[in-house]
């Protein structure tokens, strides 16, 4: 019996075309196996191609669903696979996740949003991928860093805020240094710092300010554009700052109010 040896180059062509149909084959069922594709499916995606080369649109080919499915989202919101669902406002529509349907729906979706969103007539904001807000107004600068503003109103004297006030508790004027108008100091002794506090208070109240506590020593008088802030000192002469005594002439058994407007 005489053997055919075949020529070694139709056995190369021959192996080479037994690995690629066997690639295809094992793609064919891990897209399967992943993905759920079917044959539908891979021919949905070539009657796709052949539409987009001919120049027409996919979305009005029998790709395009045919009815309203809200934003596809997976199934539970963690990102794991699974049938997508719409928002709670929109029918639910189960869409099987890495088809061509999918993908189809995902760039209506996306076509839609950047409508609503606007364009050359649309919301400035969206256009440019900002918020609209100018950075500057979104800045924060008190203290010396604050910018000038030729409108604001300057706060007047402590003296024209409190004017017809009764000071309690014989609270008198302490002179320190050069006088500020904006800020006036009263010193008392012999009385309790709750009693000169809430005697204050109550002095502020019958000129018409509505009070609010900043801390235990700390208060806020408001009266339409007026502003008050008293700080109550209940132990003066034990205070120091940079290693000075805040209030020198304070003793023992001394209570400080300082007014600022």
């Amino acid at each position: 019996m005489r053997v055919v040896e075949l020529p070694s180059a139709f056995v190369f062509i021959f192996y080479i075309w037994l690995a690629i149909s066997l690639g295809v084959i094992g793609y064919r069922i891990y897209r399967r196996a992943a993905f759920k594709e079917t044959k539908a499916d891979r021919a949905e995606r070539r009657r796709a191609a052949q539409a987009a080369a001919a120049g027409e649109d996919p979305a009005g080919s029998d790709l395009a669903p045919s009815h309203p499915v809200g934003p596809v989202v997976p199934a539970g919101g963690d990102g794991s696979s699974g049938p997508a669902r719409a928002s709670r406002s929109d029918p639910v529509v189960e869409i099987v996740p890495g088809s061509l349907v999918e993908q189809v729906i995902r760039e209506e979706l996306a076509a839609k949003k950047q409508a609503e969103l606007g364009g050359p007539e649309g919301d400035p904001a969206a256009a440019d991928g900002t918020d609209g807000t100018d950075p500057a107004d979104a800045s924060s600068r008190r203290g010396f860093f604050a910018s000038p503003d030729d409108t604001a109103t300057p706060s007047r004297p402590v003296s024209e805020l409190v004017a017809g006030i009764t000071m309690p508790c014989d609270l008198s004027p302490l002179v320190e240094g050069a006088l500020d108008p904006h800020r006036v100091v009263f010193i008392t002794q012999g009385h309790p710092p709750a009693k000169v506090g809430s005697a204050l208070a109550d002095e502020l109240e019958r000129l018409g300010y509505a009070l609010r506590n900043e801390s235990d020593t700390e208060l806020t008088a408001t009266r339409g554009d007026d502003v008050v802030h008293v700080e109550l000192h209940p132990e003066p002469a034990t205070e120091r700052r940079d290693g000075e005594r805040v209030f020198p002439t304070a003793s023992g058994s001394s209570v400080v109010i300082v007014l600022r407007s």
